[in-house]
């Protein structure tokens, strides 16, 4: 529809690998580019507990195989007035299905402007 409402989009190569595609290799929305880095070689994805502060790709695709994790930073605009306006993210594709081009994963994300824990749970004080 053109508003370019995502982060990220999840494609599959000829390998069988995943490609992700931050959205301004996409498009750009009406509103104005935003930022979408992705990291990878960050080890397990039980052993990200924070978002790294660095090694972030931005503008251009990254391949993963299955079962390696990556974390997402997106700039979003509902951070917009924060001093960090960056929401974290870490994940990682469990399986893929070639045949019917599918895969499944599981995610955490930290909708607090600018926190980088990607701990499980909630936070305690």
């Amino acid at each position: 529809d053109g508003s370019f409402a995502f982060d990220v989009a999840f494609d599959l190569n000829a390998a069988g690998n995943v490609v992700l595609i931050p959205v301004s290799v996409l498009g750009q929305s009406p509103s104005g580019a935003r930022a979408v880095g992705i990291a990878t070689n960050i080890g397990t994805y039980a052993q990200v507990l924070e978002a790294p502060l660095g090694g972030y790709t931005y503008d251009s695709t990254t391949v993963v195989t299955a079962g390696q994790a990556f974390v997402i930073k997106a700039q979003e605009t509902s951070c917009s007035s924060s001093l960090t306006p960056y929401q974290y993210a870490k994940a990682v594709i469990d399986s893929i299905d070639l045949t019917k081009r599918t895969m499944i994963g599981h995610v955490t994300i930290n909708l607090n402007c600018g926190f980088r824990s990607l701990r499980d749970g909630l936070p305690t004080y």
